[in-house]
């Protein structure tokens, strides 16, 4: 996985492919991510937690919305939730098609 890694990382950037965030738990000037590993068939495993100064949500707004209900943050990220649940989706199809020849 080290090509995925960006150019100016440092050593505590880390790349977990496969990995689900559960939960998010505040813990004094801190967060804590608590993780799963899911594998292809869809299982689930839990992972050793992530502890950082700040957490970037990159996610599609309702798995964005499940994660923030999922930990029970409902002080700290009232207004944040309200904003997601106003975000709007333009539906949209992509079709690849490759043909021989």
């Amino acid at each position: 996985y080290e090509a995925l890694r960006p150019p100016a990382c440092d050593e505590h950037f880390e790349y977990r492919p496969w990995t689900e965030a559960t939960a998010l738990v505040r813990d004094g000037a801190e967060w804590v991510v608590r993780a799963c590993a899911v594998d292809g068939l869809g299982s689930r495993t839990p992972v050793p937690s992530v502890r950082a100064d700040a957490v970037l949500l990159a996610v599609p707004v309702p798995a964005a919305l499940a994660l923030l209900d999922a930990s029970e943050l409902e002080d700290v990220l009232e207004a944040p939730r309200d904003e997601l649940c106003g975000v709007r989706y333009t539906p949209a199809f992509v079709l690849e098609v490759a043909c021989a020849g």
